[in-house]
């Protein structure tokens, strides 16, 4: 029942959901946490319902949420089936996050988030609610790492939002946030050649998307050099 439901939203609206994704859902079906991502219902994804009208994209397909409105979407920029990127679409602003470039990294990317919680907890629980949270997010951890040959010894390194980062380049070298990210820090912490190299790796690999040029741009009109508008210029 599943595949036919996906299969008829494909057919509707000429938009081709990535196989990983259709394997995940078969599998696991909806309403199931991973990370911060809560999946929809497949019968939700071939309603096309969490579409907020009027607001949102076209090239833009919600397939899950975060508790706060935001929705997690395939951004198809491509006639091919693996022409998307996977992000989170902010639904104050409108604006969209590029995370992931395909959706096994963004699986990758839900494993880091739910083992950065289990470490972290939650201040407003008390000690048995966070041990409790850290259990169930380690278990999610382990059902990734098994599915699809995550190596959960890799990610217990995982210490700060610096390493978090390195770890989705090493997965997907078209994570473009965390290319942001890396560009950013390198950038603030007097490396320029290593911060423009991963701003530069962000912009190719996906040149219409501003948050690289504004990061250059913002860096070097702060540090005096005028051509750093020519990069404002460019979102």
């Amino acid at each position: 029942m599943t595949k036919g439901r996906l299969e008829k939203f494909e057919m509707k609206y000429g938009y081709f959901l990535p196989k990983e994704y259709k394997e995940f859902i078969y599998k696991f079906g909806g309403d199931v946490q991973f990370g911060s991502c809560r999946f929809e219902y497949a019968e939700n994804i071939a309603a096309n319902i969490l579409r907020l009208p009027g607001k949102m994209d076209f090239r833009l397909v919600p397939f899950g949420d975060i508790s706060n409105g935001d929705l997690y979407c395939f951004y198809k920029y491509g006639p091919e089936v693996d022409d998307y990127f996977i992000g989170l679409y902010l639904h104050e602003t409108g604006n969209f996050v590029i995370l992931s470039s395909n959706f096994e990294s963004f699986l990758y990317r839900c494993m880091l988030d739910d083992y950065f919680a289990s470490i972290n907890g939650i201040d407003e629980y008390s000690f048995p609610e966070n041990v409790s949270a850290s259990n169930e997010c380690i278990e999610r951890c382990m059902i990734l790492s098994k599915e699809y040959g995550f190596d959960f010894n890799e990610i217990k390194q995982y210490k700060s939002e610096l390493d978090y980062h390195r770890l989705m380049i090493n997965r997907d070298e078209r994570a473009v946030q965390s290319l942001c990210y890396l560009g950013k820090y390198y950038l603030e912490n007097g490396d320029y050649k290593r911060g423009v190299g991963y701003i530069n790796k962000a912009i190719k690999a996906c040149n219409n998307y501003f948050a690289p040029y504004y990061i250059l741009g913002r860096h070097l009109i702060l540090s005096g050099k005028v051509d750093g508008y020519t990069y404002l210029k460019k979102q």
